[in-house]
């Protein structure tokens, strides 16, 4: 059997290379999850340019495809749990 947990990082990983090439205002897209953890929470860390770039990313057919198939795989334990935030210090990357 495989697990829940590989199974949707396979299927978020082939929505995050969409993102990638297809959505300019999508401007940060990051899978991370728990560690030291049997059953980590997967965590997506998502920011845009504007509230239409992110209403773009929402109804695009990658996104729907992959709700419809962690639905049908049973793949959420949940809900899944959208935190709408203001960066208010830090930064997102490092050049070295």
């Amino acid at each position: 059997m495989v697990n829940e947990g590989i199974q949707l990082i396979e299927l978020l990983t082939n929505v995050i290379k969409y993102v990638e090439k297809n959505e300019p205002g999508t401007l940060q897209y990051s899978l991370t999850r728990e560690v030291d953890k049997e059953n980590p929470d997967i965590v997506m860390i998502e920011t845009y340019k504007d509230l239409a770039a992110y209403e773009a990313h929402q109804t695009s057919q990658p996104f729907q495809d992959l709700f419809k198939a962690a639905q049908a795989e049973e793949l959420l334990a949940g809900t899944p749990q959208v935190i709408q935030t203001r960066r208010t210090g830090g930064f997102a990357s490092r050049d070295n």
